[in-house]
C-alpha cells in the first residue's frame, strides 16, 4: 500500500470510530446533563466525560490507528457501559419531568405510570441495541 492510500485508510478508520462517538455519545451526554434537575444529578451525569476525555483525545489522532490498532474495541468496552449509565440518567430525567408536569396539571400519575416505564425501558433497549451494533467492529 502506498503512503497516500495508507494515510487515507487511517483517516477512514478515525472517522468511522470517532463518528460514532460524536453522533451518539456527545448528544447523550449533553441530554443527560440537561434533563436532570438537581445539581448533584447533573454532576453525576457529567462525570463520564472525565473517563471519556482521554479516549476522545486519543481517538482524534491518526497515529492511534497505525499497524492494525484495536482502538475501536477498547472504545467499545468503555463507551457502551458509559452510554448505558447516561441513558439511565436521561430517561430518569424525562420520567421526572413527565411526573412533575402531570402533578402540576392535577392528573393522577398512577394511571399512566406503567405505560411510561414500559415506554422508557423499550426506548432504552432500542438505543442500547443500536449502540452495540454500531460499535461492533466489522
Amino acid at each position: 500500500m502506498n503512503p497516500a492510500q495508507y494515510e487515507a485508510h487511517l483517516w477512514t478508520q478515525m472517522f468511522q470510530t470517532m463518528g460514532l462517538l460524536l453522533i451518539i455519545y456527545l448528544p447523550l451526554q449533553i441530554g443527560a446533563v440537561l434533563t436532570v434537575r438537581h445539581w448533584l444529578a447533573r454532576l453525576a451525569a457529567g462525570l463520564p466525560i472525565v473517563l471519556m476525555l482521554p479516549f476522545i483525545v486519543t481517538g482524534f489522532q491518526t497515529k492511534t490507528y497505525e499497524d492494525g490498532s484495536l482502538y475501536g474495541i477498547g472504545l467499545m468496552v468503555v463507551s457502551v457501559p458509559v452510554m448505558a449509565y447516561l441513558s439511565a440518567f436521561f430517561f430518569a430525567g424525562l420520567a421526572a419531568r413527565s411526573a412533575k408536569k402531570k402533578a402540576e396539571n392535577g392528573e393522577s400519575t398512577n394511571d399512566n405510570e406503567t405505560r411510561l416505564i414500559l415506554t422508557l425501558l423499550t426506548i432504552a433497549a432500542i438505543v442500547l441495541i443500536a449502540v452495540v451494533f454500531v460499535l461492533t467492529p466489522r
